[in-house]
This record gives structure tokens, C-alpha cells and sequence, in this order.
């Protein structure tokens, strides 16, 4: 039970659904920074996100949390 399901998008984005990107880690802060960097250095197995971060910028994306504290089946299924 320490998964945290995360939403990252463009500030106007109002639906996790069908905008941004969403995923899943045990880490989150340490994954924000590594979604940036893997971006940055063009070496990121989330190349759509990879791409959206280079076209609008590292501080245009906006990273919420949408659960905490679940585990890592539950996580997927979300």
C-alpha cells in the first residue's frame, strides 16, 4: 500500500481521462524529476509525455496526486 497514482498535465487540462498523462510510482517526487530529465536528455520509454514536456516546458507541467497509499495492483487498475 505505497503507490500513489499521479496526473501530470497543463494547468488549463481539466480532465485526467482524456488530458495529460497519468502513472504510477512509489516515488513521487523523485519521478517528477525524472520525467524532466529523461525529457531533457531524450531518453524517456514515455515519449508522447517526454515529447509534451519539450513543447511547453518543464514549469508549464502541473503534477498532481490523485491517490496515495494504495498498492501496486490497484495502482495499475486506475
Amino acid at each position: 500500500a505505497d503507490y500513489v497514482v499521479y496526473w501530470a498535465h497543463l494547468e488549463e487540462h481539466t480532465d485526467p481521462k482524456t488530458q495529460g498523462y497519468i502513472g504510477i510510482t512509489k516515488d513521487f517526487d523523485t519521478r517528477k524529476t525524472r520525467h524532466v530529465s529523461d525529457a531533457e536528455a531524450r531518453n524517456s520509454k514515455c515519449i508522447h509525455f517526454a515529447n509534451a514536456i519539450r513543447k511547453y516546458g518543464k514549469d508549464t507541467i502541473v503534477f498532481d496526486i490523485l491517490i496515495d497509499g494504495i498498492d501496486k495492483e490497484l495502482a495499475e487498475l486506475i
